[in-house]
């Protein structure tokens, strides 16, 4: 839950994100002062994405804790820190 909603003009569907330009959730339910965040890492929640150095399409299913999980193809070897 955060603290703006209505009264802030948000609205459901508005990206969330942290230090400025980490998306994090999405809006999923406003109030007139607070709003519901539905975190990317939700348990269950697939979230596309790309993965970075490659433009391979990957889908992130969410873990919760801010974890995820994801499958790529063997044959892909993703640059060290990805």
């Amino acid at each position: 839950i955060i603290d703006v909603g209505q009264d802030g003009n948000i609205l459901e569907g508005f990206p969330v994100y942290t230090n400025g330009n980490i998306p994090i959730g999405i809006i999923s339910k406003v109030y007139t002062q607070t709003s519901l965040v539905e975190l990317y890492s939700n348990p269950g929640r697939v979230t596309s994405g790309i993965l970075d150095g490659s433009n391979v399409s990957v889908e992130l299913i969410g873990r919760g804790g801010g974890n995820f999980e994801m499958s790529i193809p063997f044959e892909l070897i993703a640059p060290k820190g990805t």
